[in-house]
């Protein structure tokens, strides 16, 4: 399971430091993506899945009203 987008998260939406949380998130979420292709290939007999949490919400809070949410921003 990938980080989610704390950069939109209330705490930084406005602020000086969204830009640097996205940048770590999607570092993180990079890394995160080749280590579990490499245990994946490690380990032929297993399912191995990664769950992209950070498109998730991202479609999410970018469609918040076709999901019935009327604050995104707290």
């Amino acid at each position: 399971m990938s980080a989610s987008p704390e950069e939109r998260f209330p705490f930084y939406v406005g602020g000086q430091q969204a830009n640097a949380v996205k940048d770590r998130i999607q570092e993180f979420n990079a890394v995160l993506d080749v280590r579990v292709k490499n245990f994946a290939d490690a380990h032929p007999d297993m399912n191995v899945i990664l769950f992209d949490v950070y498109s998730w919400f991202n479609e999410k809070l970018d469609n918040a009203s076709q999901y019935g949410f009327q604050n995104i921003t707290g």
